[in-house]
């Protein structure tokens, strides 16, 4: 049994240093040096010049937009009262309506309404 490890562990032994060196020595003829082939000089052919002419862009103008309406004034405009106990007075039985008889916004909306700067505005969501 001793004889057998002795064996198997020569073989690995002579295995592992075979790895590491390559080939036994002595064993293969030497191998001439070969030389290699001289690549013939390649010459870069210089790329042509090329003009590019400047770039103007067209002198363009920007069309006018349409008119905007005008801003009315804050106190201008019609009030839509929904609830509330101006809903009796201003509606006269109505469960909504229009009404100018505010001054401003700030009077409309102290009296639970919603202001609307045109009286068609009102009258389409009041």
């Amino acid at each position: 049994m001793i004889n057998v490890r002795r064996s198997i562990s020569l073989l690995g032994f002579v295995a592992v240093a075979i790895t590491l060196v390559g080939t036994p020595l002595g064993c293969l003829p030497e191998i001439p040096a070969l030389e290699a082939p001289q690549m013939p000089a390649a010459e870069i052919p210089q790329a042509p010049e090329v003009q590019v002419p400047e770039f103007q862009p067209p002198d363009v103008q920007v069309p006018e937009g349409p008119e905007l309406p005008a801003e009315p004034p804050p106190s201008v405009g019609n009030c839509c009262i929904r609830t509330g106990k101006l809903l009796k007075e201003k509606c006269k039985g109505a469960m909504s309506c229009c009404t100018d008889s505010f001054e401003g916004a700030g009077e409309c909306k102290e009296n639970k309404g919603h202001w609307f700067f045109t009286p068609e505005g009102c009258a389409g969501a009041c």
